[in-house]
């Protein structure tokens, strides 16, 4: 089976540049997954990374180390539909919220997004919001219910994080349910850390 060519997504990096990248290479999918209050935080790099890079470093460190996979094709900033993305959350987390405007709130609010594709499907997602400089938040990680436990949500957190370190991200910011702390802290490599939650 050969690799298929996807549209490529834009990445833009904290001094409001922005460089295109491609992440349509296949992924192995390895055991253990799922999506997901908790708070923990992985750091990319220590050190500050450059404001302004190529398309070939972005490219590499995305792609680099990374195994193929004939089963799932991740993107970064890939393309989706409002209606495929609610199915799937409705599917994933059994609500039946209606059509939501995923692709107005990912544009308007996020650093970007990662895609999980099957040939016919989209059986995962990862949001990245950020606050336009160091710090970014993995929010709404999914993944279709007869796909968990394969390792999709592990590889959809693996480019969240990469894609935030090369656009200059010191902190990944993630919250999660007590259930999911072996998945994000020891399968990911996030830290447990102290945090405060307010409803409003």
């Amino acid at each position: 089976m050969t690799e298929t060519s996807l549209p490529s997504g834009v990445l833009h990096d904290s001094a409001g540049g922005c460089a295109y990248l491609k992440c349509n290479r296949r992924r192995q999918v390895r055991a253990g997954s799922q999506s997901g209050v908790v708070m923990g935080r992985v750091q990319p790099n220590s050190d500050s990374a450059p404001r302004h890079f190529s398309l070939d470093a972005i490219e590499r460190e995305i792609l680099g180390g990374m195994e193929q996979s004939q089963l799932v094709d991740y993107m970064w900033r890939g393309p989706f539909t409002d209606e495929e993305l609610s199915e799937l959350h409705a599917r994933a987390f059994e609500q039946r919220t209606g059509r939501h405007t995923w692709s107005l709130q990912v544009d308007s609010h996020s650093l970007g997004w990662v895609t999980g594709r099957i040939p016919d499907a989209l059986i995962g997602f990862a949001n990245v919001a950020w606050d336009g400089a160091r710090h970014a938040f993995l929010l709404d990680t999914v993944v279709a219910p007869d796909e968990q436990h394969r390792g999709v949500g592990k590889e959809l957190v693996a480019h969240a994080i990469k894609a935030s370190r090369v656009a200059g991200c010191q902190w990944l910011h993630v919250d999660f349910a007590p259930a999911l702390s072996e998945f994000y802290v020891e399968r990911c490599g996030f830290r447990a850390t102290s945090a405060g939650l307010l409803a409003l």
